[in-house]
């Protein structure tokens, strides 16, 4: 049996057709969803008030398949968007049409860094700082001009045998040693990002090597940190693990907080970066990290490849293009902010950047395999 028609058109809910694809932008939750092509003729289909019937008879016609099959395809699409669009959007409080505003900043010691341009006041045990400069690295440097209260802060004192975190954009909570540094990375993410003049967020790592350029984009356990440390080793320029920004003149530049390498990689990572073992640990998500001290390049770039890593113990070292639709759709699955007041002419910008950028898929089995895969790679030649 069918899933049930979905009810379309949804409130908020903005359709883009792209080649061999389509974007929906539903603004109630700020979320970007990429479509292939199927997908893309039923969901425009839906919204023009199109029955079923039609629909397959179209989507049989346009890919030559039998009607059994083209009302699988069309089943498919239906039950995507009742398990990401819909449930998004029938779950939504509308988006807040301002950035939040911070708190005033409570204290007046402390030390006033600079990340991504903004000031950031942290008040903190000496402890701590060494802590949090092991995380922000060199592009994390004291900033010199004095600041407002009104700027991004973190303050942390002692809590009876803890530590008690307070920020101006988030509740207080209480840590332990072990937990403070990966407390004060989330409130300083959650608080920086709204105030950094950007278009979209996304969870990947950004590198640079002269002219070249490449995003690994892909969910954590995929294996993306390790490749990008392997690609740092063999000489190329590391802008952020974590994540890359894309600006509304279409450069990118990293949010620069150093690797995040987890205890399963110790000693993966320390055959090649001895330094990793004098480093610091901390509890993140649960699990015991190290922040790899490397250097971080600040720098605002043009991105033209994007590729998507995924670790498979075992599996031979394989790069393949993809295609633009299931790429942009890939990265549109890691957008993880799109900032207040984005809207239609944003979306036809993302478009105009996508239209010139190649997509990748990369499986591997070994970091360093992979890496001297793309080290090598012309990827203009393989399209």
């Amino acid at each position: 049996m069918s899933p049930p028609e979905p009810g379309l058109p949804v409130r908020g809910a903005s359709f883009f057709p792209i080649a061999d694809g389509g974007i929906v932008y539903l603004d109630r939750v700020r979320r970007l969803y990429g479509l292939n092509a199927p997908a893309a003729l039923v969901w425009r289909d839906l919204s023009e008030g199109a029955t079923q019937a039609e629909t397959v008879a179209r989507l049989a016609a346009t890919y030559s398949l039998e009607p059994a099959t083209a009302r699988e395809w069309h089943d498919l699409a239906v039950a995507s968007f009742a398990e990401s669009i819909l449930r998004d959007a029938a779950e939504a409080v509308d988006a807040p049409a301002e950035p939040h505003v911070m708190a005033p900043r409570p204290f007046g010691a402390g030390v006033v860094y600079r990340l991504l341009g903004q000031p950031v006041h942290v008040d903190a045990p000496e402890a701590v700082l060494d802590g949090i400069d092991a995380l922000l690295g060199d592009r994390m440097i004291p900033a010199l001009a004095p600041v407002s209260a009104e700027d991004l802060w973190v303050r942390v004192t002692p809590h009876g045998e803890r530590l008690r975190v307070e920020s101006g954009g988030d509740p207080a909570t209480v840590e332990t040693m072990a937990t403070i540094v990966p407390d004060v990375e989330r409130r300083i993410v959650q608080d920086i990002v709204p105030r950094v003049p950007h278009f979209l967020a996304f969870h990947g790592a950004l590198l640079a090597q002269g002219d070249r350029s490449v995003l690994l984009s892909a969910p954590s356990g995929s294996g993306k940190t390790t490749l990008a440390i392997a690609l740092a080793k063999a000489g190329w320029s590391l802008l952020t693990d974590e994540m890359a920004l894309l600006d509304r003149d279409l450069g990118w530049r990293g949010l620069p907080f150093r690797p995040c390498v987890k205890s399963d990689n110790y000693d993966l990572i320390a055959s090649a970066f001895p330094q990793l073992g004098d480093a610091m640990e901390h509890v993140r998500f649960g699990r015991r990290v190290k922040f790899l001290p490397l250097p971080l390049d600040a720098r605002r770039m043009t991105l033209r490849t994007v590729v998507f890593p995924q670790y498979r113990p075992g599996s031979a070292t394989e790069l393949m293009p993809i295609s633009p639709a299931d790429g942009l759709r890939w990265l549109l699955a890691q957008c993880i902010y799109v900032p207040p007041g984005f809207g239609e002419a944003d979306v036809t910008r993302l478009i105009s950047w996508h239209e010139s950028t190649n997509y990748y898929a990369l499986g591997f089995g070994d970091s360093q395999s992979a890496s001297e895969l793309i080290n090598g790679a012309d990827f203009s030649s393989l399209r």
